[in-house]
């Protein structure tokens, strides 16, 4: 499935896959991240433990998601 997307893909997002082939089957520019924020603890913890721990790890990617919106609007704005 990789090699419908890219020669060079090393792997496939399951949400994305089928937007991805519907974008490239009428030629349409498509650009898709993804950033994980669930990480499982390694030692074992209560649900609203976890729950704490996915909240903190999504407040820790919001520079990565800004700085990838940045990108994706300048990539935009010059094609």
């Amino acid at each position: 499935q990789r090699s419908e997307i890219h020669s060079n893909a090393i792997a496939v997002e399951l949400e994305m896959y089928s937007i991805v082939l519907l974008a490239k089957r009428y030629s349409i520019p498509f650009f898709g991240a993804k950033i994980v924020s669930d990480i499982v603890p390694v030692v074992p913890c209560s649900f609203e433990e976890q729950i704490e721990k996915i909240r903190s790890n999504v407040k820790a990617t919001q520079p990565v998601i800004d700085t990838v919106w940045k990108v994706v609007r300048k990539i935009i704005q010059d094609s």
